[in-house]
């Protein structure tokens, strides 16, 4: 089977977030098995509370210390990625 890695940097998206993890975490794709990372990149919201009490909506959380912007969210995310 093959393994798709979603990664999804997330900064203040307390709005979004469980929606967009929703949508993600509902697409099949046969033969395919999908991976969700999320990285929380300090949010100063309830991002972070938010993800964590949805487990079933992701495969990995890391939450940041530090903003990295966007781009270090992501290769956070992409070294996190088993896909």
């Amino acid at each position: 089977m093959i393994r798709l890695s979603v990664v999804i940097p997330a900064y203040n998206e307390e709005a979004t977030i469980i929606e967009v993890l929703t949508e993600v975490r509902k697409q099949k794709i046969e033969g395919v098995e999908v991976e969700i990372v999320v990285i929380d990149d300090c949010s100063v919201d309830e991002t972070r509370a938010l993800v964590e009490s949805h487990p079933e909506l992701h495969d990995h959380f890391v939450s940041l210390p530090k903003n990295l912007g966007k781009g270090g969210a992501v290769q956070v995310g992409l070294r996190n990625a088993t896909g």
